[in-house]
């Protein structure tokens, strides 16, 4: 393998290693804002979710600087420009193969527990919401108003809430 051909896969590596410290980051903040909505920390809401946003616009940030350095080396190795991560790993030798098919699983189990926790997340707001709008109505503050499956608002009259808890 030629100098140049090694300083692309090197290239490669930087940028993975870039994507999966952006992608930890941001599951960090996910995390971080599940303990403020965990432990009722509502001051904290507001902050913990711009946190989360900037990590998230740093983490998007690195990915087209990712893409262009996956396309050279997919050329180098006389690959298709959109080859994948994967395709790529299994196409090179010892060490870069193992380098690139290593990043590749643990930006996929990051990604997986961002996933995750997120979901968490937003059951709890969603939950939290509800309990909020509710209160509100029966404290005469407001009315209760949700949305229609066609996204536009719709009042308490027109609404029936289920517990799925009971």
């Amino acid at each position: 393998m030629k100098s140049s051909d090694e300083d692309c896969l090197a290239a490669l590596a930087t940028a993975l290693a870039d994507k999966n410290n952006a992608l930890v980051r941001v599951l960090f903040k996910v995390e971080s804002l599940h303990g403020v909505l965990v432990n009722h920390r509502v001051k904290w809401l507001t902050e913990a979710r711009k946190e989360l946003e900037e990590a998230w616009e740093d983490a998007l940030a690195i990915e087209p600087y990712f893409v262009e350095v996956l396309g050279e080396v997919a050329q180098a190795m006389q690959l298709p420009f959109e080859s994948t991560l994967r395709e790529i790993a299994e196409a090179c030798g010892e060490p870069w193969g193992f380098i690139f098919s290593q990043n590749r699983d643990e930006i996929l189990e990051t990604a997986k527990q961002i996933e995750q926790i997120s979901e968490l997340n937003k059951s709890m707001l969603a939950r939290g919401h509800m309990a909020l709008s509710s209160a509100l109505g029966i404290l005469g503050g407001n009315e209760l108003r949700t949305y229609d499956q066609l996204g536009g608002a719709v009042g308490s009259g027109d609404v029936h809430t289920i517990d799925i808890r009971s």
